[in-house]
């Protein structure tokens, strides 16, 4: 069986968080009254583990900002598809309906009418 992990992205901030909230959780279960169970001694280990061999990363904010550039691009140019299919077809005076500008415009239905506001006016 492969060993699978998991990762959690966290700002140091909100590392900062968890480490004492795990930290206070493990001071209750050592002190209570009658002590701990071996399980649960076990599991405290690995999780004061898990917290001395933390990573810190350093990301740029392009690693951010790049997914946000490409989304406004990709719709700028889904705009500009459609307003020019919409140009195209009110050119032709063809029925302007979402589905014919998507059709027109080579892009999703979904598409064609999240951006309704290029030619809602002329909409059937």
């Amino acid at each position: 069986m492969k060993n699978i992990y998991c990762r959690l992205n966290l700002s140091l901030n909100e590392f900062e968080i968890l480490d004492a909230y795990v930290t206070t959780i493990i001071d209750e279960i050592e002190y209570r009254d009658g002590g701990c169970e071996m399980s649960d001694k076990e599991d405290i280990n690995v999780l004061r583990n898990i917290l001395k061999n933390v990573k810190h990363i350093k990301v740029s904010n392009k690693k951010f900002e790049a997914p946000k550039k490409a989304n406004l691009s990709k719709i700028s140019k889904s705009r500009a598809q459609i307003k020019k299919a919409y140009q195209d077809l009110k050119a032709e005076n063809k029925k302007i309906t979402v589905y014919s500008i998507a059709k027109e415009a080579k892009v999703a239905h979904s598409t064609a009418a999240k951006y309704i506001d290029i030619f809602k006016e002329d909409l059937i």
